[in-house]
């Protein structure tokens, strides 16, 4: 998938580990981030969703954040976002943040 950020377009790519890139920004794996996605994230929670599936010279997620807000379009980044977890794989979170057993 290709997303437009400004007036520039990038390919997506699914990294070869979203919950340790994720984890390194943000502090949250991908199921947690995904749940985070279902509610009404800011422009700043979108981007930071977004950065791990974009190549290494694309914008930081500051810079798309605000770019995302800019845009008066976030929904529409949160739908394209949200379609890239849809294709990910992982484990289910526990009440208490975990993964569950057996996942």
């Amino acid at each position: 998938m290709e997303i437009k950020i400004g007036d520039k377009s990038h390919k997506t790519r699914k990294p070869s580990d979203l919950d340790a890139a994720l984890l390194a920004s943000t502090g949250c794996n991908a199921a947690e981030t995904a749940q985070q996605l279902a509610g009404s994230p800011s422009a700043g929670r979108i981007a930071s969703a977004l950065r791990p599936f974009l190549p290494d010279d694309a914008p930081s997620t500051p810079e798309l954040a605000h770019a995302i807000a800019a845009s008066g379009q976030a929904s529409d980044y949160l739908a394209s976002v949200s379609k890239l977890y849809a294709d990910v794989a992982f484990a289910p979170v526990t009440g208490d943040g975990g993964a569950a057993a057996g996942a």
